[in-house]
């Protein structure tokens, strides 16, 4: 058959250039229309991954109780610094104050008071030892710390088997821990690399196998610790403060919300 005897195929020729009588021609990215990309083979629904929600960030309403029993309310507001870090800030009757707070296993443990404070996370890790990070007052890097020596109610003299700053820098030293009531009491006395030893205060609220531990590195600080449970995927935050006194300080329930 010759292509004079058959119009159809003269047809899809003279018609070629239209695409008529061929397969279309593959789409572009610009051809798919607003929403879809060409993939090779097909147009193909674009989707973006929503970015995961920081379970912490944001403003929160607080309700804490005072060492007098008087029912206090006011803000809260997490400031991510980095994985797991916040910067918090507190805004009760008419004053403010900030601190420095880290999440594991949903416990938010929270030091503050400024410049000069920060928090500590411990862990109890068997025979007598305690393993921990902590963190500086808006420093977003941790350093480390293993004190060893100590009882299995968490308190006693412990040896700082290895101390290591945010900055890398080692330390070492002890650590006295005594427990009273809902409250731990610590003492460090550090000993950096040809330094002048240091005394650090410490105040801890233990919720099962984790003691949050506010701190202060001068000798008149003052500083808080704070220790929450995260509760419905983070909206609330129940939990307790304690404040470094000369006297009996004492733990109260707080609790944040949204």
């Amino acid at each position: 058959m010759s292509l004079v005897q058959n119009p159809v195929l003269i047809g899809c020729l003279a018609a070629f250039l239209s695409s008529g009588c061929y397969p279309a021609r593959e789409p572009r990215w610009g051809n798919c229309g607003e929403g879809f990309a060409f993939d090779g083979e097909q147009c193909v629904l674009l989707t973006t991954a929503p970015k995961p929600e920081d379970p912490l960030s944001g403003g929160y309403q607080l309700t804490t109780v005072a060492a007098d029993g008087a029912v206090m309310v006011g803000q809260a507001v997490f400031e991510p610094l980095g994985p797991s870090i916040y910067r918090v800030r507190y805004d009760v009757g008419g004053a403010s104050e900030e601190g420095i707070a880290s999440l594991h296993d949903g416990v938010v443990s929270v030091g503050v008071g400024g410049a000069d404070t920060g928090v500590v996370e411990y862990q109890h890790v068997g025979g007598g030892r305690l393993s921990g990070t902590w963190l500086f007052h808006g420093n977003a890097q941790r350093g480390t710390e293993v004190l060893g020596g100590g009882n299995a109610d968490w308190s006693g003299v412990y040896n700082i088997e290895t101390g290591v700053g945010p900055d890398g820098a080692t330390y070492g030293g002890s650590c006295d821990l005594v427990v009273t009531g809902d409250l731990h009491t610590l003492l460090w006395h550090v000993q950096g690399p040809g330094g002048t030893p240091d005394t650090y205060r410490g105040l801890g609220l233990r919720s099962g196998n984790r003691l949050s531990v506010g701190f202060g590195t001068g000798a008149n600080t003052p500083f808080s610790v704070a220790q929450y449970r995260v509760e419905a995927g983070g909206r609330k935050l129940v939990g307790r403060r304690a404040s470094w006194v000369t006297t009996s300080p004492k733990a109260m329930p707080e609790t944040l919300t949204r």
